[in-house]
């Protein structure tokens, strides 16, 4: 697929006639077959590190700043699946609901 796309304008001069302009030009080549898709022989694995790792980080964060830890984040995780945010706490709301779920 090939797109061409042009804009001149003539130039008024006493004796000569000149057009300038400017245009660009872009090439995508379309897939052939299903292989365009995807690559051979690529596997994916889960990642190293899994929510229970965040979950015991995260735990010794708050048990830092004087917070019950282990306590405190079960009752977190609990309080937000019994109330879970709405549209109105925005970003951050989905981040935590998400992170605590």
């Amino acid at each position: 697929l090939q797109l061409i796309f042009g804009l001149g304008t003539p130039l008024q001069l006493d004796r000569e006639s000149v057009i300038v302009g400017v245009f660009a030009k872009t090439i995508y080549n379309l897939p052939t077959n299903a292989t365009d898709f995807t690559e051979p022989g690529v596997y994916y694995t889960r990642a190293s590190k899994s929510r229970w790792s965040f979950y015991k980080m995260f735990e010794k964060m708050i048990a830092l700043y004087g917070f019950g830890g282990k306590e405190c984040l079960l009752r977190a995780i609990c309080e937000v699946a019994y109330v879970p945010f709405d549209i109105h706490h925005g970003l951050l709301g989905e981040l935590v609901q998400t992170f605590l779920r």
